[in-house]
């Protein structure tokens, strides 16, 4: 409902397109503005919530990936653990590959830092993440990225994320190497108010150097 804009030589962050301040301060050549809009009806945050799902690598067989809680996800020094909202921990699907895993996740995306969910997709395979029982709105929506460093360096092939609820597909994302942090919004109006199983589904056809990762809430 509220947002805060530090900005420098009249510029605008483009989420912000089309609405004026309802305050702003001028600090020298540093521009602070308050704008204020209705806000979105959160139903359920999945970023937050990813330690209740259930993680399987998908391939000839199913993979059940575990929950390990000892893999901390780094955060602001001034931010004490027991203040943070975002788990702790991450789900292993390889214990001899470290990066074959989902979890908690501070993404560069565009220079900018996005907290999501980490979730590097394996050629031949699934990755399903699967939430049993969201509480869901009108939509879900939701951001993807790819971590900079390998999108400058070492691959630029995309990333395809699925969304389905109850089994049906509501929607697909394919990511593009070079695309920046991208929203993405499935209507959902069929479900609203009610529970119903979520699942994400992340899948490349060459899935090298493809730190991707999601956030996503349903809305009302």
């Amino acid at each position: 409902a509220r947002v805060w804009q530090v900005s420098l030589r009249g510029k605008q962050h483009p989420w912000l397109a089309g609405l004026k301040p309802t305050r702003s301060w001028q600090l020298g050549a540093v521009t602070v503005a308050l704008f204020e809009k209705p806000a979105e009806e959160v139903t359920h945050d999945f970023t937050r919530t990813i330690a209740g799902a259930k993680v399987e690598k998908v391939g000839d067989r199913v993979v059940k990936c575990p929950w390990d809680g000892k893999q901390q996800l780094p955060s602001p020094r001034s931010l004490a653990p027991s203040s943070n909202p975002f788990p702790t921990g991450q789900f292993l699907c390889d214990p001899l590959a470290r990066w074959n895993k989902v979890g908690p996740h501070l993404a560069e995306v565009g220079h900018h830092p996005y907290r999501c969910i980490y979730a590097h997709p394996v050629e031949g395979h699934l990755m399903r993440i699967t939430f049993p029982a969201a509480r869901l709105g009108k939509r879900i929506v939701g951001y993807t990225g790819i971590d900079d460093f390998e999108n400058r360096k070492r691959s630029q092939k995309p990333v395809q994320l699925s969304v389905r609820v109850d089994g049906r597909e509501v929607g697909t994302v394919l990511h593009q190497n070079a695309w920046p942090w991208q929203r993405f919004s499935f209507e959902t109006p069929e479900v609203d108010g009610k529970t119903a199983e979520v699942r994400f589904e992340v899948s490349a056809d060459a899935a090298f150097a493809r730190t991707f990762c999601f956030a996503a809430e349903a809305r009302r």
